[in-house]
């Protein structure tokens, strides 16, 4: 997050890359150490978005369709998708 000259006091993040996931399993790109907006994609067939850190069973977030978050990736971690479509930008 930073900040320019002109609007010294609004946030904002660099746009990078985009991609949607729709397949169950550990997500094959580095986002590690990175702030990554995850957005739930509504599908026919399911509402939900389930994922969690690769290496923590237990760090499980369920997004609902629609709902746009942000989470930093910790370094050496990868996102793990268990269920739905999910579009993340970093």
């Amino acid at each position: 997050m930073g900040s320019n000259k002109s609007f010294p006091n609004v946030p904002w993040v660099s746009v990078g890359y985009g991609k949607t996931f729709t397949t169950p399993g550990v997500i094959d790109e580095d986002l590690s150490g990175c702030l990554v907006r995850f957005h739930a994609v509504k599908t026919a067939n399911m509402d939900d978005v389930t994922f969690r850190l690769s290496s923590q069973a237990a760090s499980v977030i369920v997004l609902s369709s629609g709902e746009t978050d942000y989470f930093f990736v910790p370094p050496g971690e990868k996102i793990h998708l268990l269920s739905g479509s999910l579009n993340l930008m970093w």
